[in-house]
């Protein structure tokens, strides 16, 4: 007799080879959603990092005053923290012409990003401090006036950088919605086998012990897992108002920033020194 019509068994297989079909389609396509947006993360933080590298040469070279006003001076063109731009306001001699060498602030000294600072701070919304490492790199990149990003232009609102958290500030953030992450003295920093990055406490650079900024993101899982210095709540601890010596791990209250304070949460960030960690 000649057959007409498929058999049970014969559609379960259809179905069940369409469905396999389906399914290496969409993690195949899941996968390279994944990767473009790594890519495009990584292309944003190498940006950031563009700037930073370039306007961070430039310090060694820089004379006069003992090193811990001239670290100090560093971190006020490069806050971690918004805590770090109030004490830049409240520490600035906006009066004297001439004031004592020692002074650290000075308003006709001040650098072109240190102005921006104040003025943003003075004039702009109520900051909140949840991302207060994100807005202050935000502006130090976009405004703060160094030479070296020459694709910072092709930024772009609601891709490269937005509002998060909704205080009129905008932060970087990833291909993943979350705003990029920023410490400017990583001195605990640790490569991917957990040996220390920077070896700052024997370093023989006594202005910033071999360390440079540290630029991350959280990656797929949106979890940063690493140490900012926790404080009431707030990300970032300041160095400026608390150490008065910023950087220096010999007398930093918080020599673990930039460690993973969790591993499994850490394990998936992009980093601006993933390259390195690779050699």
């Amino acid at each position: 007799m000649k057959r007409t019509a498929f058999t049970l068994i014969e559609l379960l297989v259809v179905v069940a080879t369409i469905l396999l079909l389906m399914s290496l389609t969409a993690v195949a396509v899941s996968s390279a959603r994944s990767s473009q947006r790594r890519n495009q993360t990584r292309v944003t933080i190498s940006k950031i990092n563009e700037v930073l590298s370039s306007q961070w040469r430039t310090y060694p070279s820089q004379s006069g005053s003992p090193a811990f006003i001239r670290r100090n001076r560093i971190t006020a063109d490069l806050p971690p923290n918004w805590k770090d731009v109030a004490y830049l306001v409240a520490n600035t001699d906006f009066k004297n012409p001439n004031p004592p060498s020692q002074i650290e602030f000075v308003a006709d000294r001040l650098t072109r990003a240190q102005k921006t600072y104040i003025s943003s701070y003075r004039n702009g919304p109520t900051p909140t401090p949840e991302f207060g490492d994100d807005e202050c790199i935000f502006l130090a990149v976009m405004y703060g006036g160094f030479a070296g990003c020459l694709d910072c232009a092709g930024l772009r609102v609601n891709k490269d950088f937005k509002d998060t958290d909704g205080d009129g500030w905008n932060e970087f953030v990833d291909a993943w919605g979350n705003p990029l992450s920023f410490i400017l003295w990583p001195v605990g920093l640790q490569k991917p086998d957990g040996t220390n990055f920077f070896n700052a406490a024997s370093s023989t650079d006594t202005l910033t012990f071999g360390m440079r900024p540290f630029v991350f993101s959280a990656g797929p899982d949106g979890q940063y897992g690493i140490e900012m210095g926790q404080s009431n709540g707030s990300p970032g601890i300041e160095n400026l108002s608390l150490d008065g010596n910023c950087g220096n791990p010999n007398y930093s209250l918080y020599t673990t920033l930039g460690s993973p304070s969790s591993a499994r949460d850490a394990a998936d960030n992009l980093t601006n020194f993933d390259a390195e960690f690779r050699r």
